[in-house]
């Protein structure tokens, strides 16, 4: 008999450990999401009595604009070197989407932003998930974005829940004591049921100032990853995009850094091929890192790290869990130039452009923005590689003497004015698609 009653709790906890992980099949708002995303806890009320006399409630405002692919600060900071594009800034978003939520074919402009009014109990004892990255109420970065958010909004409708999440992950509870309502009022202020409503601009920036906050243990990834890119004359925009998917997935970067034997470029060096070198190298660690299911990281699966290794070396061999190369290119996308096609866990992935001169509006596949994938799903067919728009330069910039009146001095290549870096070896093509450059060849 209690062999038995063993087996039914052991099949009941693994039920309800399923049943929290997964995506809701629904309509989130309706009458079943809640009973769903709660995974069996009960909320209750704030204890935040004092809210609503400090703060009128008000409707929605109605001038918020639709969440979408553009959806980040326009002065974000990119690091160092020139600053990232738009497109470049969504390409590292949808390429660090893709590695979390992965699974699937797909085609088309990577639905990143849609995790922003995604919030879940996912059943790993840290109450509820929330937002693009994850802040849980029960580990202390949910506060830091509520807190962050009270100093854009102070009359936030969130901002009510922050002394019950700060007493939450105090004690690193997974209880949502406290927390009724809170969950629909995310849903509200982060785009809606469909995740493109109408998104609160406040928001936003809430979430980025604590993504950017590069002295924060708690949530921090963007800013740790750009504060590195300074540190070590990083200006590929590849660079930052791995240096981004390190801190995320493994809470920093330092850690793996410290093992990479090359030495990072010069100032001079930047975006040459001492800075490629160097990256490879960390890749190399970081696949070993990232591999050893010790560590506890996406279950052991290199899926994500032979996909950024296969975007700077389309030479690559190397397979992920599925027997796949990491990506479809055949020349380095140094600048992670779009459309480009990934594979990971099976899934063949192609993302394009959310503007540009040719976009390409498709239908968006359903967001999951849950911790890295534990699953090793079944390989689908695959879509047909993208040629790259550019190649590489296969040389390092050279630092030249200012130039007078804004022209191009000795530079006889491509040519960055902030730092009076001449890029030689380099296209027009090339030197053309970034806006920040400016063409000084014949």
């Amino acid at each position: 008999m209690k062999v038995i009653v063993t087996l039914v709790l052991a099949q009941t906890f693994l039920a309800t450990a399923q049943t929290c992980s997964g995506g809701y099949s629904g309509t989130p708002g309706d009458s079943s999401w809640l009973k769903f995303i709660n995974c069996g806890k009960k909320t209750s009320p704030s204890s935040n009595t004092q809210f609503a006399s400090q703060c009128s409630s008000s409707s929605q405002p109605n001038n918020w604009p639709n969440a979408g692919p553009y959806s980040f600060p326009s002065d974000l900071d990119t690091g160092y070197g020139p600053k990232l594009s738009q497109d470049q800034v969504y390409a590292i978003l949808s390429l660090v989407w893709t590695a979390e939520n992965g699974g699937d074919d797909f085609k088309g402009i990577i639905p990143w932003w849609k995790a922003y009014s995604y919030i879940q109990n996912i059943g790993d004892d840290r109450g509820y998930t929330t937002n693009i990255v994850g802040f849980c109420t029960g580990t202390g970065d949910d506060v830091l974005f509520l807190k962050n958010l009270k100093k854009i909004e102070p009359c936030n409708p969130l901002v009510q829940y922050i002394p019950d999440i700060q007493a939450l992950s105090t004690k690193g509870s997974d209880a949502l004591t406290g927390l009724e309502g809170f969950a629909m009022k995310v849903l509200n202020q982060g785009g809606g049921p469909t995740g493109s409503g109408p998104i609160n601009p406040n928001y936003i920036k809430a979430t980025w100032a604590t993504l950017s906050d590069e002295n924060s243990d708690g949530g921090g990834y963007w800013g740790m990853a750009m504060k590195t890119s300074r540190k070590y004359n990083l200006a590929l925009p590849i660079s930052k995009g791995q240096l981004y998917d390190i801190a995320l997935n493994n809470g920093n970067v330092d850690d793996v850094i410290k093992k990479v034997t090359v030495r990072p470029p010069t100032a001079g060096e930047s975006g040459g091929a001492q800075e490629v070198a160097w990256l490879a190298a960390l890749q190399k660690v970081w696949i070993k890192i990232i591999s050893d299911p010790t560590n506890q990281l996406d279950g052991g699966q290199n899926d994500r790290g032979v996909m950024w290794q296969h975007l700077l070396d389309p030479k690559s061999t190397a397979k992920n869990s599925q027997g796949q190369v990491g990506a479809t290119n055949t020349v380095p996308l140094l600048q992670l130039e779009l459309p480009m096609t990934v594979h990971i866990y099976g899934a063949t992935i192609t993302i394009q452009s959310a503007g540009g001169s040719k976009p390409t509006p498709s239908t968006s596949p359903v967001v999951r923005p849950t911790p890295s994938p534990s699953q090793k799903p079944t390989p689908s067919s695959s879509t047909k590689p993208t040629p790259s728009p550019s190649k590489s330069p296969t040389k390092a910039p050279t630092t030249k003497p200012s130039p007078a009146g804004g022209g191009c001095g000795d530079c006889s290549n491509c040519y960055y004015a902030p730092t009076q870096a001449c890029f030689v070896g380099w296209t027009q093509a090339q030197c053309d698609s970034v806006a920040a450059y400016t063409w000084c060849g014949n």
